[in-house]
């Protein structure tokens, strides 16, 4: 993690104020889960304090299970965003395909939000950032590169949250992509074959960010909601493309099987 991202502390009760600053940083989605903090001297040089001070103020988001140690070495910031959502919750989940559906839904009008704001509150360092992923998301789409679209998908949906610069919005949507990347609510390989990848993925992403970028909150808002329809519609074909398959394994295997029944008996 770049030293850049503190600053000194001119505060009188110190390690409080490290403490703060950390939180802060967490919070923001600066600092995400499973960042590695510096090394202490490098650490106690930048934000112009103790290592002892540092190391009270560490020692208490530990305490407060934003921090954690690692076997090996090394301080690293906390997966919290799983705890919005319960882990018997998050099984219950993934065993009833209703609950991807609603999933989709729910995330369609929270990513709306997110890009309605992002057009209005959008630094220009935002727009950089969401400008370099999409073009490496036309490069990784014109390579077909599945691993690095995966990737970058997630990436541009986090960067329209972090521009709505509502740190609510952007922890919660945060999680949701947590449990994404698990596979708890669709297979992305599942949908990728069905055509949610290359070119035909890129363009739906591609009009997201032009609504956001042109400024326009409900037609930005528009094309996030549109996406998550046109990813149900995928997720609609690829569940029956499997029935299908299923069905017609079974028929496959009746065909196969040995014929058994009563010994035809004639007359002579």
């Amino acid at each position: 993690m770049a030293c850049s991202v503190f600053s000194p502390i001119n505060q009188r009760k110190v390690s409080t104020e490290v403490a703060r600053q950390i939180e802060e940083l967490i919070l923001e989605g600066t600092l995400r889960p499973g960042d590695r903090l510096p090394g202490e001297r490098e650490l106690a040089e930048t934000m112009e304090v103790s290592r002892p001070t540092l190391r009270d103020a560490i020692e208490e988001l530990k305490r407060r299970g934003l921090l954690v140690s690692r076997h090996g070495g090394g301080t690293y910031v906390a997966d919290i965003m799983g705890s919005m959502f319960s882990q018997p919750m998050v099984d219950l989940f993934s065993r009833h395909p209703r609950a991807a559906y609603d999933f989709l839904e729910y995330r369609g009008e929270l990513e709306a939000i997110a890009a309605s704001w992002a057009t209005v509150r959008a630094t220009d360092t935002d727009r950089e950032i969401l400008t370099r992923i999409i073009r490496n998301m036309e490069e990784a789409a014109q390579n077909d590169d599945r691993e690095l679209e995966a990737k970058l998908d997630v990436d541009l949906h986090m960067a329209i949250a972090e521009a709505s610069h509502n740190l609510m919005l952007i922890q919660t949507i945060r999680s949701i992509f947590s449990m994404l990347a698990e596979g708890v609510f669709y297979n992305r390989e599942l949908a990728a074959n069905h055509g949610a990848h290359g070119m035909v993925l890129f363009e739906k992403h591609k009009r997201i960010y032009d609504a956001v970028m042109s400024g326009d909150p409900d037609q930005a808002a528009a094309e996030a909601r549109g996406h998550m329809v046109y990813m149900k519609s995928i997720m609609r074909e690829a569940e029956m493309a499997e029935k299908r398959e299923a069905e017609a394994r079974r028929r496959l295997g009746l065909m196969e099987r040995p014929r058994t029944g009563r010994t035809r008996i004639t007359k002579k």
